[in-house]
Formats: structure tokens, C-alpha cells, sequence
């Protein structure tokens, strides 16, 4: 993840979490990274902000409704206006635990009627989480505790890393780049075929150009691989297909295999949406 920059904000940086997380990202990036540990505030040009992720834990709800500047809702105005469509991850950690044992509802300190922005149970919580996604277009995640939060926010740097390199999912009928140096005869109408069909499974949610040369290989045409379906009946017949790709081999896994057996067996249901 040589391109990738990861920065800490101050008041991340004054919490538990950060020693840890820190230690982690060294040790999973063996250095490698050059992980430049800052401010959020600071100027990371010629680097473009790609994902921010805001962890709040269960010392959140003392200070909520000490000051607006404290609020979450607050805070993601702010980066919404700074940074625009960039994607958010709102991170909580034992909240809805904490919120099992205490309901901040009966806090004399606290108007609850007059702020919808404060959480006091976990009604609220799954009040406000709804209203975070609406609004302001951010995603949640909750987690029990602290012990696999350094793992999720590595996996989701790394993910972002591989988004930025890995091929496009769909072509939507474009001929796949270099697709025609690997036809293997000069059958010109073979080779219209094979890109065809090629291109025709790449329309599918989650089916890269690797994934459909697979198929194409193992299944030349359509009429082959509905056939196929038809023969086995199971929609997780392809599951253990061997993808190879430039992160190494893989299969192809049981919630791929039945996208494509809903898709193309004439025993599938009709029932069963595909998106």
C-alpha cells in the first residue's frame, strides 16, 4: 500500500485506541508504508482524502450534550462541507452494550425531547444511525468492543488500496482492454463470440474480468454453462472454481456461484431477485 497515507486526527490521538492502532498498521505494513502520523488538517496534496472514518466509544454519550461541538451530527456537517462527497464510516464501539445498562433518558442533566441528535438508549441509537445514513450519506458500524477495531480499520484501508488498482467490475458492452491478445485461434467469429460472452457475464454485480475469462474458459458458451445447470442443479456447483488473478488464486466462492445459477439455469427461481 505504497500510495496510501494514513493520518490521526488530535482528539484520536489523545485516545486508548491510538497506540494500539498505530503499532498494528506498522506491523501489518512492515514499515513499507511510510505511514505519515498527523493531523487531519494537514496538507496531504498531491494525495486525494478517500475514506474517513470517526470511532466514537461509550465516552461519547457523557460528553454529547456538554457543548455542539461535541456531537457527532456536528462534526460530520463540517467534514461534509470541507470535503464533499468523500465516503464516511461512523465506527461504534460498545455503544448499544453501555446503552444495556444505562439509559440516559433518566439523566436530570439531559432535555432529551428538544434534541434528536443526543443518544440516550438504543431506540435512539438505531434512530440516529438511520438518520446518518439519510442525510448525510454515512455508514455504521458497530462493533462490542476494542479488540477487532485495528483489524477493521486496516482492512478497510487496504480494501480502498485494492479498489484504486483492481479492474473494473462491468464493461457494459465494451470489449474488455487486451482481451483480444489472449484469444487462443484466428477464428474471427469464435473470438466476436468468446469477448461477447465474456462481456455478457462482466454485466453481473461482483463479476470481474478475471472471474468471466474463467467461466468463458471453462463454459465456451451461454448454452454450455445453462446445460451445466441443468445437469447438476445445485446453485452452488461453481463454488470451488479456481480463479487466478494478480493477487493470487482463489474460488469463486458459494454467493457468486448462485448470482450466476439464478442468472442463467432454467431450474433457478424467478422469485429470486439478482441486483
Amino acid at each position: 500500500m505504497d500510495q496510501l497515507k494514513i493520518l490521526f486526527s488530535d482528539n484520536l490521538k489523545s485516545g486508548k485506541l491510538y497506540s494500539d492502532l498505530r503499532l498494528f498498521l506498522e506491523n501489518e505494513t512492515d514499515g513499507a508504508n511510510d505511514v505519515r502520523y498527523s493531523e487531519i488538517t494537514l496538507d496531504i496534496n498531491p494525495y486525494s482524502l478517500a475514506l474517513i472514518l470517526l470511532i466514537v466509544d461509550s465516552n461519547y454519550l457523557e460528553d454529547q450534550y456538554k457543548g455542539e461541538e461535541n456531537n457527532i451530527t456536528y462534526q460530520i456537517k463540517r467534514l461534509r462541507e470541507k470535503y464533499g462527497s468523500v465516503r464516511i464510516i461512523c465506527i461504534f464501539i460498545g455503544v448499544r452494550e453501555f446503552l444495556n445498562i444505562i439509559d440516559y433518558t433518566k439523566h436530570p442533566q439531559i432535555y432529551y425531547e428538544k434534541n434528536d441528535n443526543i443518544i440516550f438508549n438504543n431506540k435512539h441509537l438505531d434512530r440516529f444511525i438511520a438518520s446518518l445514513l439519510i442525510q448525510y450519506n454515512v455508514d455504521t458500524v458497530e462493533i462490542e468492543n476494542s479488540t477487532d477495531i485495528h483489524k477493521y480499520i486496516f482492512k478497510c484501508c487496504k480494501y480502498l488500496h485494492q479498489s484504486k488498482i483492481r479492474k473494473l467490475n462491468s464493461y457494459f458492452k465494451v470489449k474488455p482492454a487486451g482481451i483480444m491478445s489472449q484469444f487462443k485461434n484466428d477464428n474471427l467469429n469464435e473470438n466476436k463470440t468468446y469477448y461477447t460472452w465474456v462481456s455478457q457475464l462482466m454485466q453481473i454485480t461482483g463479476i470481474s474480468q478475471d472471474i468471466a475469462m474463467r467461466i468463458a474458459e471453462e463454459f465456451s458458451t451461454p448454452f454450455d454453462l445453462i446445460i451445466h445447470f441443468k445437469k447438476i442443479n445445485d446453485e452452488e456447483c461453481l463454488k470451488d472454481l479456481i480463479i487466478s488473478s494478480a493477487y493470487g488464486e482463489r474460488k469463486l466462492g458459494k454467493a457468486l456461484s448462485r448470482k450466476i445459477y439464478r442468472i442463467f439455469s432454467p431450474n433457478s427461481n424467478p422469485y429470486n431477485a439478482v441486483s
